[in-house]
């Protein structure tokens, strides 16, 4: 799934979590959340496609972080 930029959404089994791709390599990929934060790197093997279920989690998730911690 990509978002409204082109950035390609996946879902990283490992972590049980949403990010965007923002660094492709060989073997892993960089990832961030969705609404910003911590990058994180993931295992191609563990990198999957993301249902809307997950994204609308992931999503909504963001947004209650933000309006607990003040973040625009």
């Amino acid at each position: 799934m990509t978002d409204r930029w082109g950035l390609e959404i996946v879902r990283d089994a490992a972590r049980d979590e949403v990010g965007v791709i923002v660094v492709h390599g060989p073997v892993h990929v960089v990832l961030r959340p969705i609404g910003g934060g911590p990058h994180w790197q993931a295992a191609l093997t563990d990198i999957g496609p993301v249902t809307r279920p997950e994204l609308l989690r992931a999503k909504v998730r963001d947004l209650n972080q933000r309006s607990t911690r003040g973040r625009p």
